[in-house]
């Protein structure tokens, strides 16, 4: 009986909150197009941050967040942030982070199955890596990092089906490289417990984010293949912090 009432809560957080703040976020996305707003995508990216904040404070009776570390993604930007993937939580647990300015690269579902952020997503310049060939999702990536943009980025390239750590993709570490930017890796806890990939429920549990000290392009410099060493040494730290639960597999 309480876990129905846990998952009747976070249900009912979701789908009231997210219908409340919607409607604000399409016109804001329509008058900031009519208008040719230069500052409009800044904005939005701010306020789908503080969309998820308030979603993780409403949650926080059944889904504490516990955060360490949390503001040095802020501290160093503009940078990469590189986080594991376990649910569809992991998008909202940026929220939790300091850094309010930030773009996604992602594949197309979230535009498909979270259609209803879709005009939100395109307006604040998150990239569909799925719908661009690599040198524009690069020449993307490098514009918004000039800009001042952080970028998260999960290095999987898909969530976890059996909460082992997948192997990395260079494609983070060779834009951090080529930008000169510092890659700072999220540890998330226990999402994958809380809603896996496939499920219908909640199990509801603390969850927790770890980001750890900055990861710097120059520390590589005299590597063969710099980005590569950069992939291999941020993966480390996922592995050693995610253990004992986590096991390392081999790099593709």
């Amino acid at each position: 009986m309480r876990r129905f009432a846990e998952n009747c809560w976070i249900f009912s957080v979701f789908i009231i909150w997210t219908a409340l703040v919607l409607p604000l976020g399409w016109c804001f996305v329509l008058v900031g197009r009519g208008v040719h707003w230069e500052g409009g995508t800044h904005v939005i990216r701010i306020a789908s941050y503080r969309y998820a904040q308030v979603l993780w404070f409403l949650l926080s009776p059944v889904l504490p967040v516990h955060v360490v570390n949390g503001t040095e993604a802020r501290r160093h930007a503009p940078c990469i942030i590189v986080a594991n993937h376990q649910s569809f939580l992991d998008l909202f647990l940026f929220g939790k982070q300091a850094n309010t300015n930030f773009c996604y690269l992602s594949k197309s579902w979230p535009y498909t199955k979270l259609f209803f952020y879709a005009p939100m997503m395109r307006y604040a310049e998150y990239i569909d890596v799925e719908a661009l060939p690599p040198d524009k999702v690069e020449q993307k990536c490098r514009a918004l990092l000039k800009k001042g943009v952080s970028l998260v980025i999960f290095p999987e390239g898909q969530r976890t089906r059996n909460g082992t750590l997948g192997a990395f993709h260079t494609g983070a570490f060779r834009i951090a490289c080529a930008a000169n930017v510092p890659v700072v890796p999220m540890v998330i806890f226990n999402s994958g417990a809380v809603f896996p990939v496939g499920g219908k429920s909640f199990t509801p549990q603390p969850l927790r984010l770890e980001l750890k000290p900055a990861i710097f392009p120059q520390d590589f410099a005299n590597e063969p293949l710099p980005h590569r060493a950069m992939m291999r040494a941020t993966r480390e730290c996922f592995v050693q912090a995610l253990q004992p639960t986590t096991t390392e597999v081999t790099h593709a």
